[in-house]
């Protein structure tokens, strides 16, 4: 191979090119080869079909415009002084693909001014192979180490002066050990600094992870950390000198499970002692039966003298019972369930006492029991007290049936009562009023002023009187009409009603603001009786105001949809609040607001049969508000 150049870039270029088999070439300022190799002379060949020669262009070889320009950019840049490293690659497929590094170095001469450029090619395959290989294993690590159930902790030792562990700081966590302890950005921390408590409250937890990281012997054991109130399986090992990696499992649950069932069996023993209860261990293939102290008591037994009567213990069980008695202890032997029945027993004084017998039987493994125990409890008084509380109840029963009867017979006959007032008093009422028409009509200039206010009077009485019973009637009706409960659209019957009252009384401008989608479960009928009466009370309180507002809306109340009927009004004083809902209480003189004063206890009623309730607030002089809700109707 013949180069051009300096002997010392002759020797430099013939060494490199003795020290590779990798293609190696080198270009002049003018990008014409120097020197090449034998492996870069093949590979034009293979790309380009060329022959290359000293003295050749490159560019003049390269046949492909790509590879020509990505050529000459990275020459001109390595030219200009700068090392270039390019990327490609070789193989047809993936299995057979070598990944090169191509390095483009700046010659130079001893006054440091570029006289050419060396390329080189680098395969890194293996070394890319290994990086991959490197990385698929450190994610498989990363992983296992952030989805293990286990706390994971890798932890630097720290000893004192004297050689003791002292302290350690946290090297890395996995999240379930941030989950375990609750403890959060440890990494790079004392654990004194994390749990000052520890050296205090659990000082040998440091002498274990010392011991592991100096002698690499590794170790496990259950802890009660008192500083996080939690019971902890450690497992701790030595990955490199005066470092340690625990791993912890948590207890806390298990153990807490542990205590209570100690703490069960105790109360359980305790219940057994104090209540006398009687236990018994049953042999089902023998029939042999052993009695506790107890149960001897409670069958009024004795263990010195009545030993054989145990073996037939069906013997103290009362007659009509013991078939029920033996079928259930045979049904939880054959269905494998716990028994639990109550019977009657017989006293050998005669005396017969309930018990509840409960039991469990074990078995072997082919299903046959072999032994039935469980607990024999006098439950003679709590007989006699449900006995005497069904009775009780049973009492209250008829005494209530009766009383509905009774009521509902009086209400009835009150119903009838006002309807058949009612009725009697259309005739008169008309007459009334017929007659006092006629006496307006003959005899008004007759009478003189006296007499026609006196003729106004009556005409007032009888027409009052004539509200009052269609007010009563429409009281009585609210609480015995049938319901028909629906979604009703509250808005459009305040929408109606203030149309009507525009209507009635249109020298009367009021300012109104009715919430649209107020929709709720009801009966039309009384929702809109409910409505007319609020509305038309808060037309008649505006009256003197101008201008007068009224407005109909909802909002939450204690967790529970409220509508409300405003109006700024003459308002009332608090103090007689409970007076408003209550038939003919009214807080206001007729002469200066007339009505019947029983709109608002009809309210009342009908929002007690829509299952719900009312309320006002109000102040003298500052208006009024009248809230309701809706419930489950009755």
């Amino acid at each position: 191979m013949t180069f051009v150049g300096t002997t010392g870039e002759l020797e430099a270029l013939q060494a490199l090119i003795d020290a590779n088999d990798q293609p190696v070439f080198a270009l002049d300022c003018s990008l014409r080869y120097t020197a090449f190799n034998r492996a870069h002379a093949a590979l034009m060949r293979l790309l380009y079909g060329a022959e290359i020669a000293l003295g050749g262009r490159l560019a003049d070889y390269q046949t492909v415009d790509g590879d020509r320009r990505s050529a000459l950019a990275n020459l001109t840049r390595a030219l200009a002084g700068k090392q270039v490293v390019a990327r490609a690659f070789a193989g047809e497929t993936e299995r057979e693909r070598h990944d090169i590094d191509i390095v483009h170095t700046p010659l130079t001469d001893a006054a440091g001014t570029v006289t050419g450029v060396v390329v080189r090619a680098y395969d890194i395959t293996m070394h890319r192979r290994a990086e991959a290989d490197l990385r698929a294993s450190e994610e498989r690590y990363g992983l296992l180490f952030e989805n293990m159930l286990e706390g994971f902790a890798y932890c630097r030792m720290l000893y004192d002066d004297e050689g003791r562990a002292d302290d350690f700081v946290y090297l890395a966590v996995n999240p379930a050990f941030t989950r375990l302890t609750g403890l959060q950005a440890v990494v790079g921390k004392r654990v004194t600094e994390v749990i000052p408590a520890i050296k205090a409250e659990t000082p040998e937890l440091l002498d274990l992870y010392g011991n592991v990281a100096r002698s690499g012997v590794p170790t496990e054991f259950d802890l009660d950390f008192t500083p996080l109130a939690i019971w902890l399986h450690i497992s701790v090992f030595r990955p490199e000198p005066d470092h340690f990696v625990a791993m912890f499992a948590d207890l806390t649950k298990s153990r807490q499970a542990e205590r209570e069932l100690r703490e069960a069996h105790e109360r359980l023993d305790l219940a057994q002692r104090a209540a006398g209860a009687g236990i018994w261990d049953l042999d089902p293939a023998t029939r042999d039966f052993v009695w506790s102290p107890q149960l001897f008591a409670l069958f009024g037994l004795s263990a010195e003298t009545d030993e054989a009567t145990i073996s037939s213990w069906e013997k103290v069980v009362h007659p009509d019972d013991r078939e029920s008695a033996n079928a259930a202890h045979a049904a939880a032997l054959a269905d494998h369930t716990m028994l639990d029945t109550e019977y009657r027993i017989v006293k050998p004084d005669g005396e017969v006492r309930w018990v509840n017998a409960l039991g469990h039987a074990t078995y072997d493994e082919q299903g046959r029991p072999i032994r039935m125990t469980g607990l024999c409890v006098d439950i003679t008084e709590r007989k006699r007290a449900a006995d005497e509380i069904k009775r009780l109840n049973d009492d209250l029963e008829r005494r209530v049936r009766e009383r509905t009867r009774d009521l509902t017979a009086a209400n009835a006959e009150l119903e009838e009562f006002v309807h058949s007032i009612a009725h009697d008093l259309r005739s008169p009422l008309r007459a009334l009023s017929g007659f006092s028409e006629l006496v307006q009509a003959d005899y008004y200039d007759v009478i003189g002023d006296t007499g026609r206010d006196y003729l106004r009077r009556i005409r007032a009485a009888a027409h009052h009187l004539g509200e009052l019973m269609d007010a009563l009637l429409s009281l009585s009706n609210v609480s015995h009409c049938d319901l028909n409960i629906c979604d009703v659209d509250l808005s459009a019957l305040g929408r109606d009603a203030v149309g009507r009252l525009r209507e009635a009384d249109p020298g009367h401008p009021v300012m109104t603001d009715i919430e649209d989608g107020m929709v709720a479960r009801g009966d039309p009928a009384l929702c809109e009786i409910v409505v007319q009466n609020l509305l038309g009370n808060a037309w008649k309180f505006s009256a003197g105001e101008s201008p007068a507002r009224i407005s109909f809306g909802a909002q939450c109340v204690d967790g529970r949809r409220a509508f409300c009927v405003r109006d700024n009004g003459v308002g009332f004083d608090p103090a007689y609040t409970d007076k408003l809902f209550k038939p003919f209480e009214r807080l206001h003189t007729a002469e200066e607001f007339p009505g019947t004063g029983i709109g608002l206890a009809t309210v009342r009623r009908a929002v007690a049969r829509l299952g719900g309730s009312c309320w006002a607030e109000g102040a003298p002089g500052g208006g009024a508000q009248v809230w309701f809700t809706l419930g489950d109707p009755w």
